[in-house]
């Protein structure tokens, strides 16, 4: 099946009254575009894995082990900016990734364009893998693209630099 149809099939599953596919994207810089971005990127999708990260625990527990669903994104030290536990950390541990200059975790399948969520367990799971070595060499593209010029400065104890923060829509 081609994409088209494969798309226009999942819209009619989810009751769209309507499909249609346009061949423009606004421009990426429009704030329209940036809200609707982290709208989808953040809120929707953190949702999502919170969602997951519950049913997953819920299901840990009732096999009699101790779980804790960690949220893909609450901050609980402003000052830091510093959730409950690293995601980022726990999935570069599990395997998936390593650290990049700005603090980002770089996939090897699609780069630092992930969302992440953790369940802390006392259950007894075989790790799906090791801590990655950094692959970035000499490459400095997000260092370069940073608007505030901390691409490398954000290893503070922060997973984000307080000039990101501030410029979020």
């Amino acid at each position: 099946m081609d994409l088209d149809s494969e798309l226009q099939r999942l819209a009619e599953e989810a009751d769209a009254d309507l499909f249609s596919i346009a061949d423009q994207l606004p421009r990426r810089d429009s704030l329209g575009v940036q809200r609707g971005y982290r709208h989808h990127c953040y809120d929707v999708i953190n949702q999502r894995l919170d969602h997951l990260a519950s049913r997953l625990s819920a299901r840990i527990q009732r096999q009699g082990y101790r779980s804790l669903p960690v949220p893909a994104s609450l901050i609980v030290d402003q000052e830091r900016l510093m959730g409950l536990f690293s995601n980022r950390m726990a999935a570069h541990l599990a395997g998936l990734s390593w650290i990049g200059k700005r603090c980002l975790l770089v996939t090897p399948e699609v780069g630092p364009r992930v969302r992440w969520a953790t369940v802390l367990t006392s259950a007894p799971l075989e790790p799906t893998g090791t801590p990655m070595e950094e692959r970035c060499g000499h490459c400095e593209e997000c260092v370069r693209i940073c608007p505030h010029g901390r691409g490398a400065s954000a290893r503070n104890g922060s997973s984000v630099s307080p000039g990101c923060r501030a410029q979020r829509p």
